[in-house]
């Protein structure tokens, strides 16, 4: 608690100082340590999200940050359970109290931010801009060290940079983004420690808006910075805005927050006792937001492991802070108007203090040292709900006036305050055995509970409490029970809040006996036609009648009524008393003096010219002696009186109203008072200086105002002149240059500013105004036209001109100012020179190409005839000049040169070279050639010995004309004879690229040449394997001989089997049959089985197998006989 309201006191220490600087213009002392920058911080915003940019609706308080890490603190959205609303202010206040901190990150940095942020809105040339705006405190939680800063960035579109500020910081780059930054003080600040910042932004003389932040780190208010935004003067609708129904033009949120976050990355917090408030200026005094959440949406600094809490900031008061410990809390609201109230104090003095508490807590007197300052007659407050003791006090600190309020949760309740007291309105008095009724004037506001205590033979009634809204009054009845005469005290006691109570003592006077009374009259106005008359009922009920003036004695309780009124034909003489009791008085003598006034009858009616939605004027009237306010009607009003309708009809607005012009007067008769109203609507003139116009066909200018319906206007084109050269001219409007006022209208004036430019040529003047060819005259130009005059020559002649060569100011320019725009142009002759451009000539003593064109009237030329070099490989041989070789440029020229012009061929070639020249077949030498001679160069390898040669490789070039110095490449490759002994190619690896090598082939010097000893196939059937090579490696440096030593083998196929065979080799052809089978090969040669065969060549042979045929046919008749022999000896068994 000691916590809390030590935090609580501080609040109101800094909102007393920050009061006084609402409008407070920095002095020089205030800027002392402003002029060196030290470490620049970017507290970047969170990245605009495009889809939202400008969009309206109600906000989604979690576009950005739907769980930690976020910057966390307290923040207002215009966000509230009951939909979305608008705050515009021009101060924001936060407090921060660390009683311990302590931080960690990923990048190391134990730095935490505390950002008071919010978003400036403001009004320039038709746009509306968001400006997001800074006041920083970096603290190191680990070196305690405390560093004071500011950042402006641009939220009016996504990724807009911040233009034209300035105060003592720099703009800087983010990203892409150009912001404004300020790093002003360092200072040590050791827990627990409070510290405070305020936001605040006016307009200087030039209507330009001017941002103030101030610091307080606990040795007072400094305004570290002031930054005026350069490039809006005579900007509107200056403010920080909240707004809960639409989004910044980035994409961002209208907002206000006080949070804690990184720096340079998230900071987690590993212990924490801090505690925040955020409150902003509501033109009276610092008021607590009423809809808070835990966390911020602008920013891209954040914490994490943080647990962001509500807790009271005063119990007393029921109000709130922010309390941020370490552990794992939600995105969440702190408080909201579900639950807390908006009370209003209207204050009977400018300014002063105001306190608001609980009433169960009883008034203290000094309580007056915690009053809060406030300013404009009154002061708001977001309180908890709960029933309220207002105390209001003056400068100093005496209390002026008090209220007490029961405040609802979603009420918006409003009081006024009053110095509370009880008083008695007149002396009481009675007679005895009599009852009395006694009036008592309360001043308060809100509710009051009363006591009394009375002597005894006094009974009394009265109401124990009642609720007031300024004067009002408590009624208490006595009534005494045989009293003697005298005078007896009651005594009331009033009490508006516990412990704040105010009495009154009631002396009763008894009286005995009658009355003296006087009855008289007076008037106003005229006399009475006849004195009026008096009836007196006494308390026995006798009645009596007398014309007044008379005197009386009468016993106490008689009434009295007297003659009311005397009329006649729409005039009477009336008062406005007509009847009562006659009082008890101490003395027994009281005088009556009643007053009649002469009245007539009227009747106030009104008429309306243009119709409408409109309501009864309310009209003020004097009716026996008062004001009075009537509807229209028929009334009696005092003679001589004045009469005032309103000057607008009810319902009028700011842009519809019905006016009239003759609405008051005197009462002089009875009769009829009639107002005529017009039907009027507002029309606004957007535009710049005097604008005219017809209006109802008088001509008059044109401005911002009323005008009656069905007005006809009509603009006129008339220059209005703003100096000498300058002037504005209306060139249409909108909704016309025409038109009947038949609502409120806003006529928007498309007005260019015009200047005078002044043309001074002696020729016509052709020129690209806004793109199109137009002759330019000295006249009135829309400002902004781009003027680009063409730079024509003037030919007088085909061999005469006049050459334009200078403009000034400039030949392309843009209308900005008057101008006064000189031409000069210079005479020029045709010199035509045969050939041209061949030789050089002096010109005015300048050595140039002599070319045929226009040379400046007087202009000498000089052409000397020998050989000119013109240059690196060029020359022309001058035979003569025609007619002269020195000359004065006069008039147009003819000029015939006679000469050759040559160019250098270089040729560069390691060998001689050969080329068609001009179709003649020559060696090519480098040397002068005329220029067009075309040369072919020849592709001839040269042969130094029969085993050497240079091969050309390339011509560059190879085919030309001589049209300027050449320089003929030529490039050769010395090659060398490669001899082999044998006839086939040799497989190697030439320069490392595996290939064949063939008898007498050329390779390019150095050339490396490895033989492989690899088998070489003639064809299929036939091979050369290579037994050795030598050398079988070489360097081609000169002309090489191989010798290659070989064996040559062919294809043997015998019955399928196949195998390579030296070639003159002996086979044997064999098989292996029984005796009773012959063998013989066929193919490549047909033999019989045992042959032999050279191998000369590849060979095929085949075994084809028949029987022995003679061997067959033995055996077959050797069984012949012995079949035979057998059948014999049967048949000789069988006869037998």
């Amino acid at each position: 608690m000691k916590t809390f309201l030590f935090v609580f006191l501080a609040s109101i220490l800094v909102v007393n100082v920050a009061s006084f600087l609402v409008h407070a213009q920095p002095s020089s002392s205030d800027l002392t340590q402003v002029h060196y920058v030290k470490k620049a911080y970017a507290f970047s915003p969170v990245p605009p999200n495009e889809s939202l940019a400008g969009k309206t609706g109600e906000v989604n308080i979690h576009s950005f940050y739907k769980e930690e890490p976020a910057p966390m603190g307290i923040a207002d959205y215009g966000i509230g359970p009951y939909g979305p609303y608008k705050t515009e202010t021009t101060q924001l206040l936060g407090s921060v109290y660390v009683g311990y901190l302590s931080v960690t990150s990923l990048s190391g940095n134990p730095e935490v931010a505390f950002q008071l942020n919010g978003v400036l809105n403001y009004q320039y040339d038709g746009n509306v801009y968001a400006l997001w705006v800074q006041n920083v405190v970096v603290y190191n939680t680990e070196t305690h060290s405390a560093t004071v800063a500011d950042n402006v960035w641009n939220f009016t579109s996504p990724y807009a940079n911040v233009t034209s500020l300035q105060g003592n910081g720099v703009l800087s780059t983010y990203g892409n983004q150009t912001f404004y930054s300020y790093t002003y003080t360092t200072t040590s600040l050791v827990p627990p420690f409070t510290f405070y910042l305020l936001l605040n932004v006016t307009e200087n003389s030039a209507g330009q808006p001017v941002l103030y932040f101030w610091a307080n780190l606990g040795s007072g208010w400094v305004n570290f910075d002031k930054v005026t935004i350069l490039n809006a003067e005579g900007a509107s609708n200056v403010y920080f805005l909240v707004d809960g129904d639409k989004y910044t033009g980035s994409g961002n949120m209208y907002d206000i927050e006080l949070v804690m976050g990184g720096v340079g990355g998230t900071a987690t917090l590993t212990s924490s006792y801090v505690f925040m408030n955020l409150e902003y200026w509501n033109g009276h005094n610092f008021q607590q937001i009423l809809n808070a959440y835990n966390f911020g949406s602008d920013t891209a600094e954040t914490v994490e492991n943080a647990l962001d809490l509500p807790y009271y900031l005063n119990p007393m008061t029921s109000t709130f802070q922010a309390g941020i410990e370490a552990g794992r809390g939600g995105l969440n609201s702190l408080w909201n108007f579900t639950f807390m109230g908006s009370l209003t104090v209207k204050a009977p003095i400018q300014s002063g203090y105001v306190l608001v508490y609980l009433t169960k807590y009883g008034y203290n007197s000094s309580y007056a040292e915690y009053a809060i300052p406030f300013t404009d007659y009154g002061a708001k407050f977001s309180l908890l709900e709960g029933d309220y003791a207002v105390l209001v006090y003056n400068q100093e600190l005496q209390l002026v006036g008090e209220a007490t309020v029961n405040l609802q949760g979603g009420v918006y309740e409003g009081t006024g305050v009053a110095n509370f007291s009880v008083s008695l309105t007149s002396p009481v008095y009675i007679t005895q055995d009599g009852v009395q009724e006694i009036p008592l004037e309360v001043n308060a506001y809100g509710p009051a509970e009363f006591s009394l205590s009375a002597p005894e033979g006094i009974s009394y009634t009265y109401s124990t409490s009642g609720c007031f809204q300024g004067n009002g009054t408590e009624v208490v009845w006595v009534s005494m029970s045989s009293l003697s005469p005298g005078t007896y005290y009651v005594t009331l006691t009033a009490t508006l809040f516990p412990g704040f109570s105010r009495s009154v003592q009631i002396p009763i006077t008894v009286l005995p006996g009658l009355e003296a009374v006087t009855f008289n009259y007076s008037y106003v106005g005229a006399p009475l036609p006849s004195p009026p008359t008096v009836t007196l009922k006494f308390p026995n009920g006798t009645v009596i009648n007398a014309t007044m003036p008379f005197s009386i004695e009468v016993p106490s309780g008689t009434n009295y009524t007297i003659e009311e009124s005397m009329t006649f034909q729409g005039v009477r003489w009336a008062t406005p008393v007509s009847s009562g009791e006659i009082p008890t008085t101490p003395n027994g003598v009281y005088s009556f003096n009643f007053t009649y006034y002469k009245q007539d009858l009227v009747t106030f009616t009104f008429s309306v010219v243009g119709g409408g939605n409109y309501g009864e004027p309310e009209i003020e009237v004097e009716s026996f002696g008062q004001i009075e306010t009537v509807l229209p009607g028929t009334y009696w009003v005092d003679y001589g009186s004045p009469y005032s309708y309103p000057s607008e009809l009810p319902y009028s607005t700011t842009s519809v109203r019905w006016e009239a012009t003759d609405y008051q007067g005197i009462i002089t008769s009875p009769g009829k008072v009639s107002v005529t109203y017009y039907l009027q609507y507002h029309v606004k003139v957007v535009g710049q200086g005097k604008v005219y116009a017809l209006v109802n066909g008088e001509n008059t200018t044109f401005t911002s105002g009323w005008y009656n319906a069905g007005t006809q206007v009509q603009i006129e084109q008339i220059p209005y002149y703003l100096g000498s050269g300058e002037r504005l001219l209306v060139v249409g409007a909108s909704p016309s240059m025409s038109f009947t006022v038949d609502s409120p209208m806003e006529v928007v004036l498309d007005q260019v500013t015009q200047y005078y430019l002044n043309v001074k040529s002696i020729f016509a003047v052709y020129a690209l105004v806004n793109g199109t060819n137009t002759t330019l005259t000295s006249g009135w130009y829309n400002a902004g036209t781009n003027i680009k005059v063409e730079n024509i020559t003037y030919y007088l002649s085909p061999d005469t001109r006049f050459l334009l060569f200078n403009i000034s100011p400039s030949q392309s320019f843009t209308v900005n100012s008057p101008i006064t725009l000189s031409l000069d142009y210079l005479e020029q002759f045709l010199v035509n020179v045969t050939p041209s451009g061949l030789v050089y000539a002096k010109v005015n003593g300048k050595e140039e190409p002599f070319t045929s064109g226009w040379y400046n009237a007087g202009s000498n030329v000089t052409v000397y005839p020998f050989v000119q070099y013109n240059g690196t490989g060029e020359k022309v041989v001058i035979v003569s000049v025609s007619p002269s070789n020195s000359f004065e440029v006069d008039g147009p020229k003819s000029v015939h040169v006679n000469a050759v012009l040559q160019y250098y061929v270089y040729v560069n070639s390691p060998i001689p070279t050969y080329a068609l020249v001009n179709g003649t077949n020559t060696t090519l030498t480098s040397g002068w050639y005329n220029a067009g001679t075309n040369i072919k160069v020849e592709n001839i390898t040269y042969y130094l010995s029969p085993d050497t040669r240079f091969l050309i490789v390339g011509i560059d070039p190879s085919q030309f004309t001589v049209k300027g110095p050449v320089k003929v490449n030529v490039y050769a490759e010395r090659q060398f004879l490669l001899q082999l002994n044998v006839d086939f190619p040799v497989k190697a690896l030439i320069d490392g690229v595996l290939g064949y090598v063939t008898s007498d082939s050329w390779f390019n010097e150095n050339t490396t040449i490895q033989i492989l000893n690899q088998t070489y196939y003639v064809n299929k059937e036939e091979r050369v394997i290579i037994t050795v090579a030598s050398p079988l490696s070489v360097t081609m440096d000169k002309p090489v001989t191989l010798t290659v030593n070989y064996v040559k083998q062919y294809l043997v196929d015998i019955n399928g089997n196949e195998s390579w065979v030296n070639a003159g080799k002996t086979i044997l052809l064999e098989s292996n049959l029984p005796f009773y089978l012959l063998g013989r090969f066929v193919g490549t040669f047909n033999v019989s089985s045992g042959s032999k065969l050279v191998v000369n060549g590849p060979i095929h042979e085949v075994l084809r197998v028949e029987p022995n045929w003679l061997l067959v046919a033995g055996i077959a008749a050797v069984a012949v006989i012995g079949v035979g022999g057998l059948m014999g000896r049967r048949r000789r068994g069988e006869s037998q």
